[in-house]
């Protein structure tokens, strides 16, 4: 509805993985990211307009929070990943934490 979204490719293919695991994986890693885009694009614009003390303080949190999780994201580069398993472990808890900011 207006918002943007990350989505897969149905050709996207990687040795050694079937392409519905693969796509069930890449799909848990786009809503994780559309997830984020959506909570920084709120608090971004919410602390833009003048609030209350309490949604204040939580837009503040939000945003440390997400500053972490953008510093993570970027730190995979520096990563061994040896599979595409351990990717989506490295981000599963920051995963269960976007989904509960958001619902």
């Amino acid at each position: 509805t207006g918002s943007p979204a990350f989505t897969v490719s149905d050709q996207v293919r990687l040795s050694g993985t079937s392409p519905e695991m693969l796509h069930n994986i890449l799909a848990q890693m786009a809503a994780m990211g559309t997830d984020y885009i959506q909570l920084n694009k709120f608090a971004t614009h919410q602390r833009a307009h003048s609030a209350g003390l309490v949604l204040q303080a939580y837009l503040g949190a939000l945003q440390n929070y997400l500053q972490c999780y953008r510093a993570a994201v970027l730190s995979v580069n520096g990563l061994y990943i040896p599979c595409i398993y351990s990717i989506l472990f490295h981000f599963s808890l920051s995963e269960i934490h976007l989904n509960y900011s958001i619902g």
